[in-house]
């Protein structure tokens, strides 16, 4: 083991970090991306294999190695929080509106901007493609797979004392 490892592992990590960033903007822009979510998974995907290989290629011991795998999962698992925030969050999207208008927007300004009806539409759509709802004529209910996750997540909205809408 040679004292530098842990610092070319970092470096490496980092520098894996920062492909799949630039990456995931240069497909973004250059190609019409029909499954995000999947996209960005196989972009990181593809910036672990690379930081795999860059440790092969430096010949870092096993534990540099995973020590740089854990900074590179840490940083992912930052960054998709951060992504879905900028991308699809309602209450950003209308505070950009907002910080645009000096005088401010009214409700119905508001609405007419933001098609609540279509983005509704589009949530069931894409709840429905993932098995979480199903549908019976004009209703729709959670699969198990959804109640599953509901479990889940009413445990940690409970832990964290939050209450409807957030």
């Amino acid at each position: 083991m040679r004292p530098n490892d842990l610092y070319t592992a970092l470096w490496a990590s980092a520098g894996w970090v920062a492909i799949a960033v630039v990456a995931h903007y240069a497909v973004f822009h250059l190609v019409q991306v029909e499954r995000r979510a999947r996209t960005l998974v196989c972009l990181w995907g593809v910036a672990l294999m690379g930081y795999l290989w860059t440790g092969l290629v430096f010949e870092l011991d096993r534990w540099r190695i995973v020590y740089g795998a854990v900074v590179l999962f840490g940083a992912f698992i930052l960054y998709m929080p951060f992504y879905y925030t900028v991308s699809a969050s309602q209450s950003v999207r209308m505070l950009i509106e907002l910080a645009e208008e000096p005088d401010g927007l009214t409700i119905s300004e508001l609405k007419q901007r933001n098609p609540i009806d279509e983005v509704l539409q589009g949530r069931l759509e894409t709840l429905l493609a993932s098995g979480y709802v199903s549908r019976h004529e004009t209703q729709f209910a959670p699969t198990a797979k959804a109640r599953l996750v509901v479990r889940v997540f009413r445990l940690v909205r409970a832990l964290w004392r939050l209450g409807p809408g957030g």
